[in-house]
């Protein structure tokens, strides 16, 4: 089992903070990915998601998460990450992704509702509509409180949901079934973390929550890249001499003969500097009438275990997110003192 999260340790789980100002060098914590931006490009994923339900592994401080859950309208988001710490940042993330929202017309959307100010920038508007709230009113006064009870929650900010967990390792709760699986720049890390094994158990897991016809969004790391990583531990040195497989020459053969995808798009590198990666779409088959099963009522929490089955049932789901994080807090209180 790798080490888990700990404050002040190396992010030898690519848990870095300031991640997203790093990949993009821009200040601007609600600026469009460079990623989603590829995938838009392509038409094949983001415009099919509406209604939709999504996972994101690895989802860092949230901005991608948030991101799909406002320009895309799926019906559900659970974000996942390893790191506390960043679970709590993506929902500082939602909070301000939502605080900085504007009215939309009573024409354009039926009135009430909120729309982002990041996404209307791409919409054919009147120059002169302004923000609702200006950036810099949650510094000022804080988060505007997200609805409570959610008028509908299929529609942004109570589509998204941020959980801790090690989906390749742990017992996380998400959706019995999602439509599309996000897993940027996360391989590398699971690999290195979990070897060769662990690798293929997280692709297994990966394809066994998605529903014929969904899609894992993979964003393979190089492996010239992994002897870098290897260096912030000695747990990763060690793991990275008993790699075999290698990104470039076996991650597609082992999605699709051994774990089962049916076949892979591929998609340009992104643009951003430092980052040039390509993106691919692994598509699991439909059935055998080739319809699309579980497209309402399999959005019920299920506590992933197996790779093979899918999981087995969540249990104490009525637990809340502070219990959750009160004992992740007990356990690492326990890791510093020697138990």
């Amino acid at each position: 089992m790798p080490p888990a999260p700990a404050p002040d340790a190396p992010p030898i789980h690519g848990n870095y903070l300031g991640y997203y100002k790093k990949r993009t060098g821009r200040q601007d914590k609600l600026d469009s990915d460079d990623r989603l931006a590829t995938l838009a490009r392509a038409g094949t994923v983001l415009p099919s998601l509406a209604g939709k339900d999504v996972l994101d592994v690895g989802c860092n401080a949230g901005n991608v998460t948030v991101e799909v859950a406002q320009r895309w309208k799926p019906r559900s988001v659970v974000g996942v990450d390893i790191d506390p710490t960043l679970v709590g940042q993506a929902r500082q993330q939602l909070a301000l992704a939502w605080s900085l929202q504007r009215r939309c017309s009573e024409g354009r959307s039926g009135g009430g509702t909120m729309e982002s100010a990041r996404g209307k920038k791409d919409a054919d508007e009147d120059e002169e509509e302004l923000d609702y709230f200006p950036k810099s009113m949650p510094r000022m006064f804080g988060f505007v409180p997200l609805p409570t009870p959610a008028p509908s929650p299929s529609t942004f900010p109570n589509n998204v949901t941020f959980r801790r967990g090690d989906f390749a390792n742990e017992p996380v709760v998400v959706p019995s079934s999602v439509d599309c699986v996000f897993t940027l720049s996360i391989a590398k890390w699971i690999h290195l973390n979990n070897g060769d094994a662990g690798l293929r158990r997280f692709f297994a897991r990966a394809h066994a929550v998605l529903r014929p016809g969904g899609c894992v969004i993979l964003e393979p790391q190089p492996w010239s890249s992994y002897a870098k990583a290897a260096k912030l531990s000695p747990y990763l040195a060690e793991k990275q001499k008993e790699l075999k497989l290698r990104p470039e020459a076996d991650f597609e053969r082992v999605l699709l003969e051994e774990v089962g995808f049916e076949r892979v798009e591929k998609l340009a590198a992104s643009e951003e500097r430092g980052f040039r990666r390509a993106l691919e779409v692994y598509w699991k088959g439909r059935d055998a009438n080739g319809s699309r099963r579980g497209q309402e009522g399999e959005g019920e929490a299920k506590t992933v275990l197996d790779g093979a089955d899918g999981g087995e049932e969540a249990r104490g789901q009525e637990q809340t997110e502070k219990e959750k994080e009160d004992g992740s807090r007990r356990k690492k209180k326990r890791r510093r003192h020697g138990r």
